[in-house]
């Protein structure tokens, strides 16, 4: 006999089964609803035929189709114009074979756009294995392609100019190469280098640098033809790769060029700055076949230009290969005469213009050469700039010039009202350790300060910085004195003049030699004199070499001058006894 209790309970309970199996089943419908329209997904339903039937919000946000207009309609999410077809055949293969795909494909929208995207494609089968349709889910590759690109972007595009970087242009310049040979046509590079563009950072701030290196590109970019690629290489070196061009095409481009980089343009305030680029030329096959020829002999013309003068262009020749060996051979043995104690310091003194009596000296560099004899600085200090060994040369040059004077000085030999010049770079003396190195020079026996005459090319006062000012101060409150190099060949402005702590001014010899033929340059040299003169500041001309130099000088007012007039440099043993009355082994002559 059945319990009824128990009967009941098990009725009830089977009951309670169905309904809650009734009750997940619902819940889980709601959920899988929830999912389907709240994923950040695009997901796509359709038919066996591969018709839609639905949609979700995420498709229609990525899309900017509406379930409504897309209902019914074949999907063609993935197809794009060349491979529809193949990329269709894969789909089907695939869900056919495994239940599923997944690749990169191209969705259409409602805008016209082909959205890249990321596909995941399933089969829908039922109980029985027959196939109701397909869900896709897409995922928008949008900003992972356009973070990709930009990653690519920046490395190969020089992020202050945003030419091509040295890497995007030796790939351009291989790719080059293979079209010329096949099509066996010629092409050119140039390569520039700007012509003072050390002391425009140096003086200006490299704020002004930066500006200057943007408005160089904007101008090459647009001195160039479509087709040609324009790259900075880093620094202020720049390379222009100029396919399918013959060599006379190539001249006239660069000249065009080089026209266009001298227009006049404003530099953070400094008003009318005119900038100048050194070329080297090649052109393929004539002068060379491979990427690191062709980039190196570009190199060797490019220095050829600065060695002739700068601001020019010049063509490769085969010659320039044998100077560039000459020129790095030069190189090695200058790092090595600093050490062998090749270098010599030759003094060429200064005068009054009136009397011609001395005043004072500049010290300047000489290299005697085991092979080559005695070099003057023309012959060498365009490769120790180029080898960063200026700055310990210069160095030397004041250390030995110190030490001879005071040395001078203590057999009474150096009169007391006589200055010594020497030259130096302003990214030395902007150096940390360069100010106590000069007062170490300065605490020799028997130095005076006030004897020493810092001299400075134009292009640092032009528009220096505080930390340059604050540094030219501190020398100035040590007892130096500070000139002004080659006056009138660079951007000097007046108003920075006559605050700056300079005490003296050079006139540049090329306006001293054509002041008897030029009337511009003899207008010149007299407003020069009149406004130092004005500023109670010294002035001298250099290259003073003949008698009608002399006179037109004094003419125009200016007081002191230097120059084969009198004497050119000397070494130290040979000016002592010309100018100081010292014997051949250096001691003072006895009264």
């Amino acid at each position: 006999m059945v319990n009824p209790m128990l009967g009941w309970g098990i009725q009830q309970d089977d009951a309670g089964k169905c309904d809650s199996i009734k009750a997940d089943g619902e819940h889980d419908r709601r959920m899988s609803e929830a999912v389907f329209l709240n994923s950040h997904e695009a997901i796509i339903v359709t038919d066996a035929r591969g018709h839609y039937r639905r949609v979700n919000p995420a498709f229609e946000r990525l899309t900017g189709f509406s379930a409504a207009q897309v209902r019914g309609r074949v999907a063609r999410l993935m197809a794009t114009p060349d491979d529809e077809v193949d990329l269709l055949r894969e789909m089907l293969l695939s869900t056919a074979e495994r239940g599923r795909w997944t690749g990169e494909a191209l969705q259409h929208t409602a805008e016209g756009r082909m959205l890249a995207v990321r596909c995941s494609v399933t089969a829908l089968i039922d109980a029985d294995g027959d196939r109701l349709g397909y869900m896709a889910i897409l995922t928008d590759l949008s900003e992972l392609r356009r973070a990709s690109d930009e990653i690519a972007r920046l490395a190969t595009t020089d992020s202050l100019t945003d030419l091509p970087n040295r890497a995007l242009f030796q790939d351009r310049l291989q790719q080059a190469l293979s079209q010329a040979r096949r099509r066996n046509q010629s092409f050119a590079l140039l390569f520039a280098d700007l012509d003072h563009f050390k002391e425009v950072n140096d003086t200006l701030g490299h704020a002004v640098g930066d500006e200057l290196l943007v408005v160089i590109a904007r101008r090459l970019r647009d001195s160039v033809r479509e087709m040609d690629t324009v790259a900075r290489l880093g620094g202020d070196e720049f390379v222009m790769l100029l396919p399918n061009i013959n060599r006379a095409q190539a001249i006239e481009l660069a000249d065009r060029l080089l026209q266009h980089l001298q227009q006049p343009m404003t530099l953070d305030g400094l008003p009318d700055y005119r900038a100048q680029a050194s070329v080297g030329m090649v052109m393929y096959p004539d002068d060379g076949v491979s990427l690191d020829e062709l980039m190196r002999h570009a190199d060797q013309a490019m220095y050829a230009a600065k060695r002739g003068g700068r601001n020019q262009l010049q063509a490769y020749t085969n010659e320039m290969g044998a100077s560039s060996k000459a020129s790095f051979d030069l190189q090695r043995e200058l790092r090595a005469a600093l050490e062998l104690g090749q270098l010599e310091v030759h003094l060429q003194p200064k005068f009054r213009l009136e009397d011609m009596a001395v005043v004072g000296a500049e010290a300047l560099v000489r290299w005697q050469h085991p092979r080559l004899g005695l070099l003057s600085s023309a012959d060498f200090l365009h490769v120790a700039e180029q080898h960063q060994l200026l700055g310990a040369m210069d160095t030397w040059v004041l250390q030995t010039t110190l030490e001879q004077i005071a040395a001078w000085a203590a057999q009474g030999a150096w009169p007391q009202d006589w200055t010594i010049s020497v030259n130096q770079t302003v990214s030395d003396i902007q150096q940390s350790h360069w100010l106590s190195q000069l007062e170490t020079m300065l605490a020799m026996p028997h130095l005076q300060a006030r004897w020493l005459d810092i001299e400075l090319t134009e292009a640092v006062w032009a528009r220096p910085t505080p930390e340059l000012l604050d540094r030219l101060g501190q020398f100035r409150a040590l007892g130096v004195s500070l000139s002004i190099d080659d006056f009138g060949t660079g951007y000097s402005s007046l108003s920075y003049l006559k605050q700056l702590p300079v005490t003296g001014v050079k006139i540049d010899q090329g306006f001293v030699r054509g002041m008897m033929a030029h009337e511009r340059d003899r207008v010149l040299v007299e407003t020069i004199s009149e406004l130092v003169r004005r500023l109670k500041l010294g002035l001298l001309a250099e290259g003073v070499e003949t008698e009608q130099h002399r006179q037109q000088l004094l003419q125009l007012g200016c007081p002191l001058g230097q120059g084969y007039l009198l004497c050119g440099p000397l070494p130290l043993a040979e000016f002592g006894q010309r100018f100081l009355a010292l014997q051949a082994d250096g001691r003072a002559v006895l009264a």
